[in-house]
């Protein structure tokens, strides 16, 4: 394919409110082995004060039914806080934007638990506004996540794909006096169908691919779509892990 048509795809390639539907049949995607949201369910009580960090468009949190008048939200990208306002906010749910995830707009001890799907977090924060015995759940992605495209797209940066693992995240809730209920971690398969799937991805998740465009990444686009064409896709790796955790404070 030439560069104008990966730019053409590159400049078509939008995306709000964490909507990933541009991919459907274009990638096949391995499952985590374990339910993000079910496991949320087995701590979850309608009493509970409950947050959600980097909601996005709030689907998979009103999928929970948990009580709107006992609901927070946080959200750090502007065009999602947007979406948020306008779905979220009519029900009666606190939406909250935020850019410092060290500095959250919320109590000492106002909520009894915390959830947060892949956005940023700062446990001592966590610890701050978690109420003693408060559950903490977080489903992250680990730092050899896309590691096989990653090193193709943009070879110039020099990331440390151990940067940011389970292991190392279960030693820093220990040491922040939160103890680990449950935990499970996979590198998971996908196969990219077509290039434009690749494409979208270097745009969307732009920290992962820093750098990233069309032209830079030409020739790395180049070997990827050969690989597609030739063996029927681009066998690429997700890294994920879910730790839930219990607040022992003080």
């Amino acid at each position: 394919m030439s560069l104008d048509k990966y730019k053409k795809i590159e400049f078509e390639s939008n995306i709000i409110g964490w909507d990933f539907s541009y991919l459907d049949g274009k990638i096949i995607e391995e499952k985590t082995p374990w339910d993000y949201l079910a496991t949320i369910k087995k701590y979850l009580k309608p009493s509970m004060i409950l947050l959600d960090m980097g909601t996005a468009d709030g689907k998979k949190l009103l999928s929970l039914n948990h009580p709107y008048k006992n609901t927070y939200v946080t959200e750090g990208y502007y065009p999602n806080y947007q979406l948020c306002i306008r779905n979220l906010s009519p029900l009666g749910i606190n939406v909250n934007f935020y850019k410092d995830d060290t500095n959250l707009p919320f109590n000492h001890n106002q909520f009894d638990i915390v959830i947060n799907r892949h956005e940023s977090y700062n446990l001592k924060e966590i610890k701050r506004i978690l109420k003693p015995n408060g559950i903490f759940i977080t489903q992250q992605v680990g730092s050899h996540n896309n590691e096989p495209m990653t090193k193709i797209i943009t070879p110039w940066i020099n990331k440390d794909y151990n940067s940011f693992t389970v292991k190392q995240e279960l030693e820093n809730f220990k040491k922040q006096n939160f103890e680990i209920l449950e935990y499970d971690s996979k590198l998971l398969n996908i196969t990219y169908l077509t290039i434009d799937a690749v494409i979208f991805m270097c745009k969307t998740i732009e920290w992962e691919f820093p750098g990233f465009s069309s032209e830079k990444s030409f020739t790395g686009l180049q070997q990827i779509e050969h690989q597609i064409k030739t063996n029927g896709g681009f066998n690429s790796i997700e890294d994920r892990f879910i730790i839930v955790s219990k607040n022992l404070k003080r």
